[in-house]
């Protein structure tokens, strides 16, 4: 899986969705693009369309923390894009950990759990496993069978 980045912060940087279809191009079967989308952009729903359908991308990566302004996770804002990913029927990826976001607040689980049942066919990837609240994070997922979590 390739993880777009786009958070609008020129301090973080980011990964063109471009740059990732275009690896997908040149490596046909061999790599997933996950779309890097701003929740601040204005054209973030036109975006995962045209990456989901016209590139085939199989989820959507944010990096709510990193934006500009921060956002946390659980901020409705965050929810037209959560919908789209829900009705697309593809995952969508949160990094969220100590060195994500402004302050712990911003890898803080149980705040996100009321979007996981609000959205309960969406399948969410949490990468980095909110560390250091991975025990958190555990008793979340524990009872939110739509939240997957990437110890990397």
């Amino acid at each position: 899986v390739i993880m777009g980045r786009e958070t609008g912060n020129p301090v973080y940087g980011g990964v063109p969705n471009g740059d990732i279809h275009e690896l997908m191009e040149k490596y046909p079967g061999r790599f997933s693009g996950f779309a890097g989308i701003c929740p601040h952009d204005a054209s973030a729903l036109a975006e995962i369309e045209h990456c989901v359908n016209d590139w085939g991308f199989k989820g959507v990566s944010l990096d709510p923390g990193w934006c500009t302004p921060a956002i946390h996770a659980h901020d409705e804002r965050i929810y037209p894009i959560l919908d789209l990913c829900q009705q697309l029927g593809i995952s969508v990826a949160f990094a969220m950990s100590a060195y994500t976001g402004p302050d712990l607040t911003y890898c803080d689980p149980s705040l996100l759990m009321p979007v996981l049942k609000k959205f309960p066919r969406l399948n969410f990837i949490i990468c980095h496993a909110c560390w250091p609240k991975v025990e958190e994070v555990l008793g979340v997922a524990a009872v939110c069978p739509n939240l997957y979590l990437v110890p990397d």
